[in-house]
């Protein structure tokens, strides 16, 4: 007879009127049960010689679902001219080229769950910890972001980390130049520049290159984002989004669009809301979504623009087509970039010089509302 486990422990026989649902035991399956009665589904299922469906309450499934691998990066940077990187991860050079780069890694047990392979594999930690590299240059020398990123962009005949000569890569800097030009971006950071003398609210724009590594051939794109921050909350906006992909000759432009906004949407999550956080004996807290927050409708902008790179040929894949599912994800720190470059904006104001680098995600309504306390820019009270 097919049981169900409540989170008393109490067994019933529920499905009894039921009992051959298509020859599947359903079981209810609670972490107490199993610690107190010793029952696993493998137990359930050899037991009764049937399949056993676990039916996992919210909580319970978050709890066990592995999320995206956390890394630690730290590096060194050698500054010749404009900038020479010394230091840097393999697949974080995404659009960047740096001639002399020595990488190691490390892989740490913790006693938190395994996470699992989640949309880039890594890629999207890497090209964050690449990004605020360069993000850190640009600080260091004074300089405008947009100009170190586009003065370090690969070329043909540029040699990667992983020992592969570029090609091909004038369809990356024809994303650059088109991005600055559809998304207008020299008169919005001058009007920007304007706004943002009105006390208490700050935004900007910011754009960001990115490309996927390795092998046989490279989906490029450009994303720029345009974020307004409250200083008295710490809350913020993404007013606009505008992204240049190359997909090369797209098999259905719905669908790649589609993937685009999706896999940004997700990657912004990852940057600015989806915190995890986990008891000091390795709990997870943030089991359901009171605690653990991803992007909701209201997040996204309501100008959202998405724009597919023309006469674009990829004779190495099917059709001249391009893979697009996992790209999109990695040029979605423009946001995070973005909210960076609005709190320097409020530093500046207040008459602060530093320039402050953003090195971690998610960078959360309660850490820049926590950044503007320790800077002095709002009372505590407030």
């Amino acid at each position: 007879m097919p049981v169900f486990w409540d989170s008393k422990g109490n067994v019933h026989d529920y499905l009894e009127k039921g009992s051959t649902i298509r020859g599947t035991y359903y079981v209810k399956l609670i972490e107490k049960v199993c610690s107190d009665q010793g029952e696993t589904p493998q137990l359930a299922c050899k037991g009764h010689q049937k399949p056993v469906r676990c039916v996992f309450q919210r909580d319970e499934d978050t709890t066990i679902i592995g999320g995206r691998h956390p890394m630690l990066a730290t590096y060194k940077v050698c500054l010749n001219n404009l900038m020479v990187l010394d230091w840097a991860m393999l697949q974080g050079d995404g659009a960047y080229f740096c001639p002399n780069v020595l990488w190691s890694g490390h892989v740490c047990k913790t006693n938190i769950r395994s996470p699992a392979g989640f949309r880039g594999y890594g890629g999207p930690q890497g090209a964050f910890f690449y990004k605020t590299l360069i993000n850190h240059v640009a600080a260091e020398l004074g300089r405008p972001l947009e100009r170190v990123q586009e003065t370090n962009l690969y070329v043909d005949g540029s040699l990667t980390p992983y020992h592969q000569t570029m090609t091909d890569t004038g369809h990356l800097h024809r994303c650059w130049k088109e991005i600055k030009n559809t998304a207008n971006f020299n008169t919005r950071k001058a009007a920007i520049e304007i706004f943002n003398r009105v006390p208490g609210v700050y935004n900007f724009d910011w754009s960001d290159p990115a490309f996927t590594p390795p092998f046989r051939y490279f989906t490029n794109g450009a994303m720029c984002s345009e974020v307004e921050v409250d200083l008295l909350t710490g809350t913020y906006l993404v007013r606009r989004i505008d992204i240049v992909m190359d997909v090369g000759q797209s098999l259905n432009p719905a669908i790649d669009v589609g993937q685009i906004e999706g896999a940004f949407v997700q990657g912004m999550g990852w940057h600015t809301t989806e915190e995890e956080n986990w008891s000091d004996d390795g709990k997870l807290l943030s089991t359901n979504y009171d605690k653990y927050t991803v992007p909701k409708a209201s997040d996204i902008p309501s100008e959202f623009n998405v724009t597919l790179l023309k006469d674009s040929e990829n004779p190495k894949a099917v059709y001249s087509s391009k893979g697009i599912g996992e790209p999109g994800i990695l040029g979605a720190s423009s946001v995070l970039f973005a909210l960076q470059e609005a709190l320097v904006a409020a530093l500046r104001d207040a008459g602060h010089l530093e320039r402050p680098i953003i090195s971690e995600t998610p960078f959360t309504a309660e850490k820049v509302r926590k950044f503007l306390v320790e800077h002095g820019i709002v009372p505590i009270q407030q």
